[in-house]
């Protein structure tokens, strides 16, 4: 449903909306093109939204529009983490926010809205990735004693990238499931890749699940195994 309304605001149902970002989301090849990159060969996901609302969602199957669900629930479900008392960043705040709207009216938020479905893939990779974490490392112990330098062969579980410190961050378990955390501005290992590596036990660490982790420094890659 859409009415035009005074500039920048219109009226949109918000199953709608979510529904245009999904599929502009596969339409774009599972990645966010933001305004700024438009060229004449890639239309931001915000202005294929547009267009699919103008035809009335004309080309979104009932697929498309459940992931659409997907992604609003995921970021609905947010308020119960917030009632907790859980940590949010504000991306996540304004997101949860714009997932209570049963109605869009303003312009702003197609922007916002556009770039979830991506944010809901990491989320979603990321989560898979600490159950994993979790699973194959219940027996996790704390490896050395703090400024003990070390080699182990680990086998990697999770790969950050983080923009903050231009690094990537690197989780990965030895032979014997004990968790090991690492920074690394050098290499960026896949999941499930063996590596011999050489760093410093910086420290050790418990999480609230339990799960101990050595977290390292200085690291050094031998070699692929």
């Amino acid at each position: 449903m859409y009415r035009t309304m005074r500039r920048n605001q219109i009226e949109y149902s918000a199953n709608d909306v979510w529904a245009a970002s999904a599929k502009a989301y596969l339409m774009n090849g599972k990645t966010y093109i933001k305004a700024h990159e438009k060229t004449d060969k890639v239309t931001p996901n915000r202005d294929v939204m547009k267009q699919l609302l103008e035809d009335n969602l004309k080309g979104i199957d009932a697929t498309t529009k459940n992931l659409g669900v997907q992604v609003r629930q995921h970021y609905k479900a947010l308020t119960f983490k917030s009632l907790q008392g859980g940590w949010m960043s504000d991306f996540d705040k304004a997101a949860m926010a714009l997932a209570d709207k049963d109605i869009i009216t303003d312009m702003k938020d197609f922007g916002m809205i556009a770039s979830l479905p991506k944010s809901y893939d990491r989320a979603i990779v990321k989560k898979g990735q600490e159950d994993r974490i979790a699973l194959e490392s219940k027996t996790s112990t704390a490896i050395g004693k703090i400024k003990d330098r070390i080699e182990l062969d680990v086998t990697v579980l999770r790969t950050f990238l983080s923009h903050k410190y231009n690094c990537y961050f690197i989780t990965a378990k030895t032979s014997t499931d004990s968790v090991v955390f690492f920074a690394s501005s050098t290499i960026h290992p896949k999941v499930d890749t063996e590596l011999r590596i050489k760093g410093t036990v910086k420290g050790h660490r418990t999480d609230d699940h339990g799960l101990v982790t050595t977290q390292l420094n200085r690291v050094k890659v031998m070699e692929e195994v």
